[in-house]
């Protein structure tokens, strides 16, 4: 039988890495200009249960080279406005640095960032992180995790950074890694950048004044070697880790990635064929079971650091046996719920189990990859579950200044070498309705004149899936330009072709099956509007605001009636309007839009009597029974499209 797992691709990388690189090369003077960004992690290795956005920021204004090289030139460095610093090994522990600081340079440092150790002043690698953060103007809402300062955005979205500095030349505490590689591999090794991240050795008495050495780039060149075999196994580990042994602090992605290495290093090419994947994918865990247990994980470029010498031995040695008993009785159920295959069944009879003891389908990711490919046209359905990931890039990347915006156009204009036929008209829709939102915010003529444009331009949205939402979201971005720029009256406008197609899909209760629009971050752009103001003030401003497309344009409606005209006489058509938003509310009970909606319905009902509005004939909206944001995040696998199980 023919394993059919996910394609691995890196589009989604290549689109994020191209959209800073127009960014930086348009807006040199742009803060994050001075950073040359890598991206790692498992969404730049293409891995299809990536969760997250990891990425290198490093500084271009430092480099270091190790002790004992050609001296830099100390009158070069105004020049090139790059300072040259050495770095040292001693009384390290192997696979960490100290950055010596010179007393010809000594004065570009203040006394905090700067410790001196037996008479040699070092950088601190703790303070470092602290300045480029202020510097930069990182989010409040950020934590540091070692070397990594975690954002947490909207409803348990988080994404890390970690800031660093390149390293000139290969370290001769890697020298071994170049011994063991043929010559091609070799050059590229050479070729490739290493890095230094400011975090210290946990148990050493001077981890505020090392540095880790990083091998990203390293890593890249050997996995660009690999069969699909070897990723489809290390998709499968990761899958296992994340199901199975999530909660271990003493396991990490990254050990399983440095197995790996090590048996792609003992095992021949020939070895690593799809008809042995169950086999490998049994034999790395075997291999990192022992590793565990030995409490002895050897890091792949420096062998001499023993990458969990810092975890407790009796954890190790726990999750060695919980890999053990995974190992024995269970291996065939793992392996098949892991595969998360349409044709399951045809899986356990793969793997030797009898049909009669198959369990019901229960794990997650098993429902939701089901249910996704029910909603698509099997003719596409594969170019689809290819591209979610290429639709998660493209629209997680923020609109900041004018060089991203130009970017970001750029881009939309190359969209069709990202992405096939079907999707790209769908997404390109999306993504200049986000520059025409960009446009908005600069607050000129010109820039609202294009905003309106583009708004015009992307009225109608058809679906990868054939699915037609009738101009709605269309037409609640330009209403909701109009209104915020005060033409309320081209904003009802705007709205009236379409309270038809409205009122039958509350009527069927299919509102929540239409786009949700992120009102913009910044409270200065609906400074006209004290509801929306309040609730993002109320807010970090990292978090955006929400709402159904549906529900804006009822919102946007029921305001610009109640701003135009006499309230009395549009009593009957802001009655309609508003029972129409609370159906709407009620059909849109999720995590996400709950306290928006339970907000605006109140606000909405007190404006109403505010004017002498009767509002008793109106249904009662009761927000379901879950105390806070977080525990309905915690809860949110119990949901489905119909509310709570």
């Amino acid at each position: 039988m023919e394993m059919r797992l996910m394609n691995i691709n890196v589009s989604c990388v290549q689109i994020w890495e191209k959209f800073d690189r127009l960014g930086r090369e348009r807006n040199p003077e742009w803060k994050m200009s001075y950073f040359l960004p890598v991206y790692t992690g498992s969404y730049s290795e293409g891995m299809p249960n990536s969760s997250d956005m990891d990425r290198l920021l490093i500084a271009k204004w430092i480099n270091i080279q190790e002790e004992g090289t050609i001296s830099p030139d100390v009158n070069e460095n105004s020049k090139c406005d790059v300072m040259n610093l050495f770095y040292t090994t001693e009384g390290c522990h192997f696979g960490y640095i100290k950055i010596v600081i010179s007393k010809e340079i000594k004065h570009i440092f203040s006394d905090a960032q700067i410790r001196r150790f037996k008479r040699v002043s070092y950088m601190k690698s703790d303070c470092f992180i602290q300045d480029m953060k202020t510097w930069i103007g990182a989010p409040p809402l950020s934590e540091l995790h070692g070397p990594s300062l975690t954002y947490s955005g909207y409803e348990g979205f988080s994404y890390d950074e970690v800031y660093g500095i390149k390293i000139s030349g290969w370290p001769s505490l890697a020298k071994s890694t170049l011994d063991r590689c043929n010559r091609t591999t070799k050059t590229a090794l050479l070729n490739s950048d290493v890095y230094a991240v400011p975090v210290g050795y946990t148990l050493s008495a001077t981890k505020d004044i090392e540095w880790r050495l990083l091998f990203t780039m390293a890593e890249k060149v050997f996995m660009k070697t690999w069969s699909k075999t070897q990723l489809n196994c290390y998709y499968l580990l990761k899958q296992l880790k994340m199901i199975h042994l999530a909660n271990p602090d003493c396991l990490k992605s990254y050990y399983i990635k440095t197995v790996l290495f090590w048996m792609s290093e003992a095992l021949p090419v020939t070895y690593w064929c799809p008809e042995n994947l169950l086999k490998l994918f049994a034999k790395t865990l075997l291999i990192l079971k022992w590793f565990l247990f030995q409490h002895w994980l050897p890091n792949y470029f420096i062998p001499e650091n023993n990458i969990i010498d810092h975890k407790p031995a009796e954890e190790c040695q726990t999750v060695a046996n919980k890999i053990s008993s995974l190992l024995t009785g269970r291996m065939e159920v793992v392996i098949a719920e892991l595969l998360c295959e349409d044709q399951i069944e045809d899986i356990y009879d793969f793997v030797g189990l009898k049909r009669s003891i198959i369990p019901p389908r229960s794990t997650k990711i098993c429902q939701l990859t089901e249910k996704y490919i029910q909603t698509l046209n099997a003719e596409i359905s594969g170019n689809l579950l290819d591209e979610a990931d290429i639709l998660s890039s493209l629209t997680t990347c923020t609109i900041q200044n004018l060089c991203q915006c130009k970017a970001m156009e750029e881009i939309i204009e190359d969209l069709p070498n990202f992405l096939t036929k079907e999707v790209s008209g769908s997404f390109s829709v999306i993504l200049r309705r986000k520059v025409a939102d960009f446009y908005h915010s600069q607050k000129t003529r010109q820039s609202h004149e294009k905003a309106e444009k583009l708004y015009k331009d992307c009225l109608s949205l058809r679906y990868p899936n054939g699915f037609d939402d009738n101009f709605i979201s269309g037409v609640a971005h330009l209403a909701f330009f109009y209104y915020l720029n005060g033409n309320f009256i081209a904003a009802l406008d705007s709205i009236e072709p379409t309270l038809e197609t409205i009122k039958q899909s509350v009527k069927s209760e299919t509102t929540s099956g239409f786009l949700h629009i992120a009102i913009p971050y910044s409270i200065d752009r609906v400074w006209c509007d004290k509801i929306l103001y309040d609730i993002l003030q109320s807010q970090s401003f990292y978090y955006p605001l929400y709402i159904n497309v549906v529900s804006l344009i009822l919102y946007v409606a029921i305001r610009s009636l109640l701003l135009l005209f006499e309230p009395h006489s549009k009593e009957r058509e802001l009655l309609q309007l508003t029972e129409l938003f609370v159906q709407c509310g009620l059909q849109n009970l999720n995590p996400c839009l709950l306290d928006t909606y339970d907000y605006l319905i109140c606000e909405i009902r007190e404006l109403l009597l505010s004017c002498s509005i009767p509002t008793h004939t109106l249904s009662t909206y009761v927000m379901p029974q879950i105390a806070t944001r977080t525990e309905r995040l915690k809860n949110y696998h119990n949901w489905n499209e119909n509310g709570p199980k």
